[in-house]
């Protein structure tokens, strides 16, 4: 009785043999891949066309990213990191440093008030991202009830069967329309109503902060030390802002296509093509001595153990099929993966890849020990 889904099961398994197929191709087209020459010659007409600027001639273009060590999975962009001494934010990074070492400190000296400010501001913020979604949800309303109201005139016009026809089709009558549009008012009702208890249960959190904090010691002086580190991540984001736009205005000069200057981001960069290569895009970042290191750090792991780099590419391929390697979305980034990866070849008896880091001095870079 059941054969009738024996073709469907088949054709099921040939596809996904197929699907299978195709991702092991995949995943051996890029182990041939070596690391990418071409990223080089690319780095140094982009280094050459941004030391035209007469400010940047002490600019220097860095390769990074999985292409230029040679872990990429497929064809991907092309990551640089720009260094001079116009293209630093070191002054804006040291302030903000600073600013965060003294609001540490005195958070320290006052650790329940630190803790209820803090309390007080997620709440804040909460509040407003209700009430945005609030007035969403209020102007939805307003825009559903009034082509509830429209839809019960039309219904009441008179009019000929083969024009309720056309006018309705693929629909079977005005009542049912009339019946669906009441049920999606009532739910976006529901859910106004819930935004409007979720924004007066925050208010009150917030009221219950303001007044423990009118009991509390330092309020002011941890305040203050909260506004300076405002200002100084302020100050460093304007700071990134000028110089993503002001490197963007310079690319297309030079003759770089689709530029977009990303400033706002947590890392900024500039993306942009090369008219001279098809298909191929370039992201720019600044001032990233980490990126450098981690590049450094990784080509030496494949020199060291041949095994790491077809099971670093193999680890990512799985991970992008697994839909787990976007750090956007709570799951680990593609270097998270191969830092896995790294940390299994060393964790074994024996260990197949040794501690690169073993009896070497400390060096910090961004606050990381490389």
């Amino acid at each position: 009785m059941m054969l009738w889904l024996l073709p469907c099961f088949i054709g099921a398994l040939v596809q996904h043999g197929i699907s299978f197929n195709k991702r092991c191709c995949r995943y051996a087209d890029s182990l041939l891949m070596p690391p990418s020459s071409d990223q080089e010659l690319v780095g140094n007409e982009l280094q050459a066309s941004i030391r035209r600027r007469p400010s940047w001639r002490d600019a220097r273009i860095h390769s990074c990213g999985s292409t230029a060590c040679g872990l990429q999975i497929d064809r991907s962009d092309y990551d640089f990191t720009v260094c001079g001494r116009q293209l630093s934010s070191a002054e804006e990074q040291a302030g903000l440093r600073a600013a965060m070492a003294e609001s540490s400190a005195m958070e320290a000296r006052h650790p329940a008030t630190a803790a209820l400010l803090d309390e007080r501001d997620s709440a804040q913020r909460h509040v407003r991202i209700l009430s945005s979604a609030y007035n969403g949800q209020a102007a939805s309303l307003q825009a559903r009830s009034e082509r509830l109201e429209r839809l019960k005139i039309v219904a009441a016009a008179p009019r000929s069967a083969l024009e309720s026809a056309f006018l309705l089709w693929p629909l079977a009558s005005y009542d049912e329309l009339e019946r669906w549009s009441a049920d999606e008012l009532q739910h976006i009702k529901a859910k106004v109503l819930l935004q409007r208890q979720n924004i007066s249960a925050a208010g009150r959190k917030i009221t219950r902060c303001e007044h423990q904090l009118g009991q509390a010691d330092g309020v002011q002086e941890v305040e203050a030390c909260k506004r300076r580190v405002a200002k100084a991540r302020k100050r460093l984001q304007h700071r990134h802002e000028k110089l993503a736009h002001t490197l963007a205005r310079h690319l297309k000069q030079q003759g770089y296509t689709q530029v977009v200057p990303i400033g706002r981001a947590r890392v900024p960069l500039v993306k942009c093509g090369d008219p001279r290569r098809q298909g191929i895009g370039i992201d720019i970042t600044f001032d990233q001595p980490l990126a450098v290191h981690r590049n450094h750090l990784l080509r030496q792991c494949i020199r060291a153990q041949p095994l790491f780099r077809p099971l670093a590419i193999l680890v990512k391929a799985w991970a992008s099929e697994a839909g787990v390697n976007d750090a956007k979305c709570g799951t680990l980034c593609s270097y998270g993966h191969v830092l896995t990866v790294m940390h299994y070849l060393q964790a074994g008896d024996p260990p197949l890849l040794p501690n690169l880091h073993a009896g070497a001095w400390a060096e910090m870079c961004d606050g990381v020990d490389v």
